[in-house]
């Protein structure tokens, strides 16, 4: 085996002292480098999430009060009827009402149940009324209680035989309500937990 020579050994020396610090770099100090800029950045997801918690947290109450009042106003909002076929007479007289009060002629009506949500009913209507009586149904449909939804509405104007009379129209209204067992009080969802 020969000697090395001096400059030799220093190279070797460089070379040995570069590889070190590479491998020092790779294997130690990247991976702490990186596992303390992930730690932050899951520290800051963390923090960010306990902050989103706490806002909700504080918005129970809030929500609470609002659930109470959602809970008193259910009927307004939902047919009471103890079975679906009672739920759509009742529907069926509303609109019978509600056109007989504007001064229209009975209507003609019938239970839909194609395309009908569970829990809800679904009611079509032919109607024959002039542009004010059905304003007036209109606005009452609207305004009374428990409140329906309008799902479909038609309108065709028919041909008068006298012109002094107000234009005749055929108006096909479907109406969608949903149904509640009557006797029993909507379902109150709380939170469990804190108050």
């Amino acid at each position: 085996m020969r000697v090395l020579s001096s400059r030799e050994r220093r190279l070797t020396a460089i070379a040995l002292l570069i590889g070190v610090v590479l491998a020092s770099w790779v294997f130690v100090i990247a991976p702490l480098m990186d596992g303390s800029v992930q730690r932050a950045q899951d520290r800051e997801a963390f923090m960010a999430e306990y902050a989103r918690n706490d806002r909700i947290l504080a918005g129970l109450p809030g929500w609470r009060m609002e659930a109470q009042e959602q809970a008193a106003t259910a009927s307004s909002y939902a047919i009471a009827a103890p079975s679906e076929a009672i739920a759509i007479e009742l529907v069926s007289q509303r609109i019978a009402r509600d056109v007989k009060a504007a001064g229209g002629a009975a209507p003609v009506t019938q239970a839909v149940t194609d395309n009908t949500p569970l829990g809800w009913v679904h009611v079509r209507s032919d109607l024959q009324l002039t542009i004010g009586q059905l304003h007036a149904v209109l606005m009452r449909i609207q305004s009374e209680e428990p409140y329906v939804m309008v799902g479909y509405f038609s309108v065709e104007a028919r041909p008068n035989s006298n012109p002094d009379e107000p234009q005749n129209l055929a108006v096909r209204l479907d109406v969608f309500a949903p149904v509640r067992a009557s006797g029993t009080p909507p379902a109150a969802r709380t939170a469990t937990g804190r108050s």
